[in-house]
Parts: C-alpha cells; sequence; structure tokens
C-alpha cells in the first residue's frame, strides 16, 4: 500500500514539474534571443522590432462601384418631387435617402403633391406640431386609392409602406386641426427603408 501512495504522489509532483518547466520553457528562450545580439557592436541604424510585421496591402484599395451584368454603372434615382428639396442624412453604416415632400407653416391648407420615380421601397412618414392634425389621400397612376381619406394627429410617426411596383403617388394634405402658432406645424417626407 505504501507504493501505491508513494507512486500516486510522485506522479502529482512530476506533473507538476513538467507543467513549470514547459512553461518556463517556451518564456526563457524568448527573452534570450531578444537580449543576444549577433554582433558585439552598436549599429549606426535601429534594429527592427521582433514584433513589427509587414503587412499585406488591402485587395479592395479602390472604389467599388455596383455594375449591371453588361458592366454599365447602377444608378440610384431619387423620386422627382414636383417643388420638393431632397436631405441626405449624415453619415452612417447604412445612409437612408429622405426626400421632404411638405413643410409648412401655413394652416390652414390643402396641397396636391406628385411624387414620381418610385424606385425603392419607401416609407411616407410625418412630423406634426403639439394639437395639430392632417388629412392624407394618395392614388397611385391608375387612380385607384392607396390611402383613403385618413386623419393624423401625434408628433410622429409612419403613414404607409411604399413598395414596388408603385412608382407613381398623387397625394393630397389637408389641415384638419391648426393652433394659434402654426410655426412649421408640418414636416411630410419620403424615407427609404
Amino acid at each position: 500500500m505504501k507504493h501505491f501512495v508513494y507512486g500516486v504522489i510522485s506522479t502529482i509532483v512530476l506533473a507538476i514539474i513538467g507543467y513549470y518547466y514547459f512553461n518556463f520553457a517556451q518564456i526563457f528562450p524568448a527573452k534570450d534571443k531578444v537580449a543576444t545580439s549577433p554582433s558585439p557592436s552598436a549599429s549606426a541604424s535601429p534594429s527592427p522590432s521582433p514584433v513589427a510585421k509587414s503587412q499585406p496591402a488591402e485587395l479592395d484599395t479602390y472604389p467599388h462601384t455596383p455594375t449591371t451584368k453588361g458592366g454599365l454603372p447602377l444608378t440610384q434615382k431619387t423620386p422627382a418631387v414636383k417643388g420638393a428639396s431632397t436631405a441626405h442624412p449624415s453619415s452612417s453604416p447604412k445612409p437612408k435617402i429622405t426626400t421632404l415632400l411638405l413643410e409648412s407653416s401655413v394652416c390652414p391648407v390643402s396641397i396636391i403633391k406628385e411624387v414620381t420615380d418610385l424606385k425603392l421601397p419607401y416609407l411616407l412618414k410625418y412630423e406634426l406640431k403639439n394639437n395639430t392634425a392632417l388629412g392624407i389621400t394618395a392614388w397611385r397612376r391608375d387612380g385607384n386609392e392607396v390611402i383613403l381619406n385618413t386623419t393624423y394627429s401625434g408628433n410622429q410617426g409612419t403613414i404607409f409602406k411604399v413598395l414596388p411596383p408603385i412608382d407613381y403617388l398623387k397625394i393630397r394634405i389637408e389641415s384638419k386641426v391648426c393652433t394659434d402658432n402654426n410655426d412649421n406645424w408640418i414636416k411630410l417626407y419620403l424615407e427609404q427603408y
């Protein structure tokens, strides 16, 4: 029985010694290689750092323009809106195209806007001043209504998802509730999603 106990203890001790030996064997030679110099004299030029390695140049360093099968560049047209300006949001990982349809301080108001060349999926969104409301009706090119005369209130929200094949909208915007101060009471815009 004594021999068995001595054997177990010897095995444990040898395992611990082996563990530390292999750990120190990997650390000490690396330090020795860095500390030793091939020539005893000091050189005029600095020696390269052992950590510094040349990195391969990135393969995709040139600007990439997506193309069609024929090799022509793809172009995405922003929707053309009569009497509207286009605003692009600040840089982000995936910039969205935002097209301002209407921004007004006039209330009451009744305006008709035409939106053409819709190529991408968009959200028709609104922002309203407190205690105001608007009514919206929208038609496709063929005259079919996609938004019936609907009233919206609240600070902001989404009115409609404009999905292909809808490439044209005729929108009537009417004020439903005005306030004493109507400065910038409405903002209506399309936002790519």
